[in-house]
């Protein structure tokens, strides 16, 4: 889960993380926690395989519809990869 430390640095440079923790519920997914220190750093990733990526990016895209109104707590989306998540490309390894 090196890859997930380098992204949480992306946007938390600061981030100290204590805690990698595989979680459930992905079924198209891989879904991780990492848990920081500072609990405000602390965030989920989700992978999803090269040929789900548009399930990602339409996931993406309705947190922000969801967002736009204002009246209900949506998880922020503090990164997107397009194509899927490290490694998910067809010609990566």
């Amino acid at each position: 889960m090196v890859w997930a430390e380098g992204l949480l640095r992306e946007v938390f440079p600061d981030a100290e993380v204590i805690e990698a923790m595989p979680r459930t519920g992905g079924q198209l997914s891989a879904v991780c926690e990492m848990r920081c220190a500072d609990p405000a750093h602390s965030a989920i990733f989700k992978v999803y395989a090269h040929e789900w990526a548009w399930k990602q990016a339409k996931e993406v895209r309705v947190y922000q519809m969801l967002a736009s109104l204002g009246s209900l707590p949506v998880p922020s989306v503090l990164h997107h990869t397009p194509g899927g998540g490290p490694g998910a490309g067809p010609s990566r390894s």
